[in-house]
């Protein structure tokens, strides 16, 4: 078993991901640990250097990658494990969780790859509302992320999965194009080949989600540029819920516009509003269980969501539509700049 861990300015969680990691169950003799620092400007190398002189298991290789797919091919290529576990920076796992992952792959041979849940694990008020909006079926609106089935089960994708190496290889490693959503891509591309993905229920991470609803809404823009690139790669991956935001969002600005000049695009417009609020009420309704702070912020939490994803999703198809016009572009650089998936305060 070979854990990955692409990790850049994670200073505040590389060392309890490691300390979990080390802690496994699993036969020490036959688990590494491979961290991928990757232009930190913080303590992270430090931290995993540390951790590499206490613990002979922990490897560390200084990478140039500019994105989570290219710090995970990396990862890869200096693995020698027959499986490749990718646990980011800002998450920890249990103490069996490599062993369940292991028992999985056994326990279905045409299993390229299993994954679990991803549990929110918040320390704040916003990260805890944060957390409840990717999990109610109100924000995501179903997949992996609010996933209630309780035993094992093939799925599309899972996130920071559990996996063969020889079928990583064989399709050609992650796709470094893909600065965000690059799971889906290569899940997508190993169930094309003839494999499949298993969600296990028992192989749960924990996280720490956003800690404001700036960072949460700048999450989601950056899933909707991450989504629109994999469907333009694969177009068979596309699923209606996944254009039902940006539908959403582009009716408001274009009800909004004709509004203006047009009284019954005013109507509509109200309708189309009072029917969302109806949802982020109900939202909100759901949370009160929590608490009544909650109820208050999740319904916000949940719009920070659904337009980030939204808008991130018509942006990336504007930016694309812009270079077929032969309209310049950002540097290709800088447009797949590296911004890990971590909480920003």
């Amino acid at each position: 078993m070979s854990v990955v861990v692409p990790a850049r300015n994670e200073e505040g969680f590389l060392g309890r991901c490691l300390d979990s990691i080390l802690a496994q169950d699993y036969p020490a003799e036959r688990m590494e640990v491979i961290v991928v620092e990757n232009g930190s400007t913080d303590r992270t190398p430090e931290i995993a250097a540390a951790h590499a002189a206490r613990d002979a298991r922990v490897r560390v290789i200084r990478s140039e990658a500019t994105n989570q797919a290219a710090a995970m091919n990396d990862g890869i290529v200096g693995a020698h494990g027959d499986v490749v576990a990718r646990v980011d920076a800002h998450s920890w796992i249990p103490r069996d969780y490599v062993s369940i992952a292991v028992a999985a792959l056994d326990r279905h041979p045409d299993a390229a790859g299993v994954g679990g849940p991803f549990t929110p694990a918040a320390e704040t008020l916003v990260e805890r509302v944060s957390g409840m909006a990717r999990a109610s079926r109100l924000g995501v609106g179903g997949g992996y992320g609010v996933d209630r089935e309780m035993g094992d089960h093939a799925v599309a994708t899972v996130q920071c999965g559990a996996y063969w190496r020889r079928a990583l290889a064989d399709v050609g490693l992650f796709d470094v194009a893909m600065a965000y959503g690059e799971d889906e891509e290569i899940n997508w591309r190993l169930t094309q080949s003839g494999a499949n993905i298993y969600l296990c229920p028992a192989m749960a991470q924990r996280y720490r989600p956003r800690a404001s609803l700036r960072a949460l809404a700048r999450q989601y823009w950056n899933y909707g540029q991450g989504r629109f690139r994999v469907v333009m790669k694969h177009p068979g991956f596309l699923s209606v819920r996944h254009l039902v935001p940006s539908a959403f969002v582009l009716s408001v600005a274009l009800l909004g516009c004709v509004a203006l000049f047009v009284p019954l695009a005013r109507v509509v417009l109200a309708g189309l509003g009072a029917a969302y609020a109806a949802v982020l009420v109900l939202a909100g309704v759901q949370a009160a269980r929590v608490g009544w702070r909650e109820a208050l912020l999740v319904p916000p939490a949940i719009a920070c969501v659904h337009f980030g994803y939204g808008a991130g999703m018509l942006w990336a198809a504007a930016r694309r539509m812009g270079r077929s016009l032969g309209f310049p572009g950002r540097e290709e650089a800088r447009e797949w700049q590296y911004v890990m998936d971590r909480p920003r305060r």
